[in-house]
């Protein structure tokens, strides 16, 4: 029996499961269950179809844990199970966000098939694979999968990208708020009134919108009225003028073919903090979810994430076009191929010409990962990149939104380490230095050639910036020296006198300088002992 894989599970199962008590806690892995010795009665007479039934009928019902251990009870007198009993479970341990249990199955999985799998399961055998750090195993079974696709190309600029970010210095001073409870917290938005958020605080089966000030990692969260019931899911997104919201709620009555409600969009008028005017949007169907709206700054277009039919993977990202009411003008258009991919991709978010959105299927870190793309026209994207290190973990990363003309951002993230189930974490991105490109040749003063892997100490005052350089095999270097400072370098090479020059950068980045030409001059045996006195002299004065 094949799993059906719906968008809605996963959105549902990422809010949802921080309601409850933690499910690590909980859930008995499979090898625990191996090393058991007590067989519960119930079980113990029942014949490994009957158990088969039950635990297909728990799997399909979505009660993941009592599915697990049904499974657990056949593989006590069945050491072979079935591909359909591996598959099964690994889904169990997926979808309760178990990734180091979902990695193992998904594995044994991928082995008894000889690694022919459907792109879906590759992605969350990749997925798992990096949430447990074992990166190259995921990029050899990635890479491998897509060897003879035009998808390996994008693959490769993705992880090349990643790499870099990872060798340069973070580019964000990140923040676990203050505010977060113990349970979850998540859906973060702005409005005109600061900060709002969706959180689980001292309800079992309910989630309430929580509003806290701007600029502020402390204090208290008060609870806001506008919205406040169990159906809640994020992400909000208001009006420039915070008149009007648009929001997820779940379908009263639709079900879909696994007794999980669909979601719908709806948009409202705020007055007197009160929601007033509630219309579902037209693209909402019965038969599919469209959750996570976000709305562009001049209001003109709305994106979203959808199931609907005729998509390229578990979830995609859509927009439609809206009038100056708000009212909804355009069929859902899919973003294409660049964005959506097999997996997931879902909480978008729009700044200027910039798409953010969360997605477990583009080149990343494991779980969900917040990517951005340039918006290069109406519907052509740049290739999506991956935020860092500084902003994505093993574990699941979304909800990115951001502050209108101010380096500050929010997003929400499972990661390790945070005070609850969920958090909301706070963004400062750093301000980026200015410089400015000095380049040119070391020449040899009495041959005029080039001299090559001469060395070049940089010392700039203002910041104590302490680097050391090598020419190339034609005597070239190319330096970036920050710009409003003084700068002092040294150029050297064993056999030739130094030479030491000092350069001042105003204070925004100029025209490169180019064609810079050092000479050194050979050294005599007389001159050998000065030299050397020099060279120790300049290095080990401040500059």
């Amino acid at each position: 029996m094949k799993f059906p894989i719906f968008f809605d599970i996963r959105i549902l199962l990422i809010v949802n499961l921080f309601i409850v008590s933690s499910i690590y806690a909980k859930v008995k892995s499979v090898d625990k269950i191996y090393r058991e010795t007590s067989i519960n009665i119930s079980h113990s007479s029942k014949s490994n179809e009957e158990l088969l039934n039950e635990a297909d009928i728990q799997f399909n019902t979505f009660h993941f844990e009592k599915a697990i251990e049904l499974y657990g009870e056949i593989l006590k007198s069945n050491t072979e199970p079935s591909t359909h009993i591996i598959k099964n479970l690994a889904d169990s341990f997926f979808n309760i966000n178990n990734y180091s249990e979902a990695g193992v199955w998904y594995l044994k999985l991928y082995d008894a098939q000889q690694g022919i799998l459907e792109e879906s399961y590759i992605i969350k055998l990749v997925e798992c694979l990096k949430a447990n750090r074992q990166i190259r195993k995921a990029d050899e079974i990635l890479f491998k999968f897509y060897e003879n696709s035009n998808q390996l190309k994008l693959i490769r600029h993705q992880k090349n990208h990643l790499n870099n970010q990872r060798r340069k210095n973070d580019n964000y001073a990140i923040t676990n708020l203050k505010f977060n409870s113990t349970e979850s917290d998540f859906g973060p938005t702005l409005n005109k009134n600061g900060l709002l958020f969706i959180s689980s605080r001292g309800y079992e089966n309910t989630k309430k919108l929580y509003r806290i000030a701007q600029d502020t990692a402390i204090g208290e969260a008060y609870y806001s009225s506008v919205i406040s019931d169990s159906t809640l899911t994020p992400s909000l997104s208001f009006s420039r003028d915070s008149k009007t919201v648009y929001f997820t709620r779940n379908q009263s009555h639709k079900f879909n073919e696994v007794n999980i409600k669909n979601q719908q969009i709806l948009r409202a008028t705020i007055r007197n903090n009160e929601l007033t005017d509630i219309k579902v949007l037209s693209f909402n169907n019965e038969n599919y979810s469209c959750n996570n709206p976000t709305i562009s700054a001049d209001g003109k277009d709305l994106y979203f994430s959808s199931n609907m039919p005729g998509g390229f993977g578990e979830s995609d990202i859509y927009k439609v076009s809206l009038n100056n009411n708000g009212d909804v003008i355009s069929a859902p258009i899919n973003l294409g191929s660049k964005i959506n991919t097999a997996g997931r991709e879902d909480f978008p978010f729009v700044q200027g010409q910039q798409l953010f959105f969360s997605s477990d299927a583009h080149y990343g870190m494991g779980g969900l990962d917040i990517f951005s793309a340039q918006i290069i026209s109406k519907l052509e994207f740049a290739i999506p990149l991956n935020m860092g290190t500084s902003v994505n973990s093993s574990m699941d990363d979304f909800s990115y939104i951001a502050e209108r003309g101010r380096n500050i951002a929010y997003f929400s993230s499972n990661r390790i380490g945070g005070h609850g189930k969920s958090d909301i974490y706070q963004l400062i991105k750093k301000e980026v230095e200015a410089f400015q490109e000095y380049s040119g040749y070391v020449l040899d003063e009495s041959t005029k050639e080039p001299i090559a892997n001469a060395h070049i100490q940089l010392n700039s005052i203002h910041n104590s910036v302490n680097f050391t350089f090598e020419t190339d095999k034609n005597g070239y270097y190319n330096l970036k020296l920050p710009c409003n400072n003084q700068h002092r370098m040294l150029f050297y090479k064993e056999n030739y006198l130094n030479n030491l020059i000092g350069v001042k950068t105003s204070s925004k980045a100029s025209t490169p300088s180019t064609g810079n030409i050092i000479y050194l001059s050979p050294l005599n045996k007389a001159d050998k002992a000065d030299n050397k006195s020099a060279s120790l002299i300049s290095q080990t004065n401040s500059f």
